[in-house]
């Protein structure tokens, strides 16, 4: 925040809040803190962010969630400064420094605001600028030092910061917003677009975490795959020992057999553990190829599990990119959790519950309308995995189609024909399946196959994840996509 803007901010907060009751001091992440006021008619809540990216100070109608137990800073302030009163707020011109005077108890304090970027800091004094404790403290040897009882030094001068931040402030505020409330949007925004970020980048590690080990495990199977394969292939040179079994000798490490389903016959050399007798090196081959055919029966089993996982990670993937709110990081974060890939441990509970809340009131799928030559027809398409699964499990009326693009992640789509007599228009179909394929990895292309179906054809396999389902039977059609 520059000087101009925090210089009309400080204008305002002084003719509103001098004279403010302090009923508490809250600190909701690492740099912030936030001063809840009573005024005599309303409340009032002051934030202060020493961030380093965006440190302001403006009042806020935020209410962002609290830790369990206050940090050190905010314990300290609220010991000081509850039920004191604010006596002054000043800002000299030219300045991103600003002084709130507080008094509790018959003691005044002073909260002295550095909105300086990287070495942002809020720092509590006494009458006399001895410092009581700060934010962020810098020990003996620092070239300024910020720690408990030593008097508090000005800051040395700043050039001037003629940032994006600066260039809000010489504008108006927008309609009859106050400076205060049109910060407080705008660094809403910027707040916004930042956890936007973050929950995008932390997601994708998540998923890249899980992909990475999900297709560790599938080379891991397809290893066990190709040695159960050699192991039984082995069996046939159990049997060719057999044909010369008085031929072998305890203590040769392999032995010469002919192989006499070659035409000509072939000499073959069979491996042998020198330790073990003739009919113990033939024992273990034929025991190794049993256990290589239960091998293999697990395989077909284990290894499919393993690709629809990487499948459902894909969808997941997708979903992460064309995510453009927080309801969507939400129904990947939930599906991920639901999933397994996030320990509910790590999760805090409150915050669990409010995502929960937020999952329940959202609509799983978006409802659109698509005009042909016989009227208008209403479409469905999922938000989520779930929502998916929705379409088909709550929605899908007889007679209604089912599109989903060929071979690519992306929401299903479902088109709903009201019962009619004969197949829906062509038009109808065309659009269901370009919104299909818009709504998928193949949405940048410009054509692409969707393959679509009656909805009663769709099936849920027992245990599959959200989203993931088997087509019986379906016909296909080719939509040019607009660029």
């Amino acid at each position: 925040m520059g000087p101009i803007l925090l210089k009309k901010i400080i204008c305002e907060l002084s003719k509103l809040l001098t004279g403010a009751l302090v009923k508490k001091v809250d600190q909701p992440g690492e740099r912030t803190i936030i001063i809840r006021l009573f005024t005599g008619r309303d409340e009032k809540r002051l934030m202060i962010s020493a961030s380093p990216s965006f440190s302001r100070m403006h009042l806020t109608v935020e209410r962002p969630e609290n830790p369990p137990a206050p940090p050190r800073f905010a314990a300290l302030l609220r010991s000081r400064l509850k039920n004191g009163v604010i006596t002054g707020i000043s800002v000299n011109d030219g300045e991103v420094v600003a002084t709130i005077t507080f008094k509790a108890r018959e003691t005044t304090y002073k909260l002295v605001v550095e909105l300086t970027g990287k070495s942002a800091n809020i720092i509590l004094t006494d009458a006399e600028d001895i410092i009581i404790g700060s934010l962020k403290e810098y020990p003996e040897g620092s070239a300024r030092v910020v720690t408990q009882g030593v008097r508090l030094t000005p800051l040395p001068p700043l050039p001037p910061d003629r940032t994006a931040k600066e260039a809000f402030a010489e504008k108006t505020p927008n309609t009859d917003d106050t400076w205060n409330e049109s910060a407080d949007a705008f660094y809403k925004s910027i707040d916004r677009d930042k956890g936007e970020i973050e929950s995008r980048s932390r997601l994708g590690r998540i998923l890249k975490k899980a992909r990475k080990k999900a297709e560790k495990k599938l080379r891991n199977l397809s290893n066990d795959k190709d040695k159960a394969h050699v192991a039984i292939e082995g069996a046939r040179m159990g049997e060719l020992l057999l044909t010369d079994f008085r031929s072998l000798k305890r203590g040769a490490k392999e032995a010469v057999v002919m192989d006499y389903t070659k035409d000509p016959p072939e000499e073959v050399k069979v491996p042998l553990d020198p330790a073990l007798s003739p009919n113990e090196n033939i024992d273990r081959i034929f025991k190794r190829a049993k256990k290589s055919k239960t091998t293999l029966k697990v395989l077909a089993e284990r290894m499919p599990e393993v690709e629809a996982e990487l499948e459902y990670l894909d969808t997941l993937s997708y979903e992460l990119e064309v995510a453009e709110d927080e309801e969507g990081f939400l129904l990947v974060e939930e599906a991920l959790s639901k999933a397994g890939y996030i320990r509910a441990a790590q999760k805090d509970t409150k915050k669990k519950r409010k995502q929960q809340g937020a999952m329940k009131r959202a609509e799983p799928v978006s409802r659109l309308k698509t005009s042909v030559e016989t009227g208008s027809i209403e479409m469905l398409v999922g938000k989520s995995g779930a929502g998916n699964d929705l379409l088909v499990k709550r929605y899908a009326r007889p007679g209604d189609l089912w599109f989903h693009a060929q071979g690519a992640p992306g929401a299903h789509v479902l088109l709903r024909t009201d019962g009619m007599k004969d197949e829906a228009p062509i038009g109808a179909i065309e659009e269901a399946a370009r919104e299909a394929a818009k709504r998928s990895r193949l949405g940048t292309s410009s054509k692409a196959e969707v393959i679509y179906t009656e909805a009663k054809n769709v099936k849920k396999p027992r245990g599959a994840r959200p989203g993931m389902v088997s087509v019986d039977s379906y016909r296909s059609i080719l939509v040019a996509l607009d660029q």
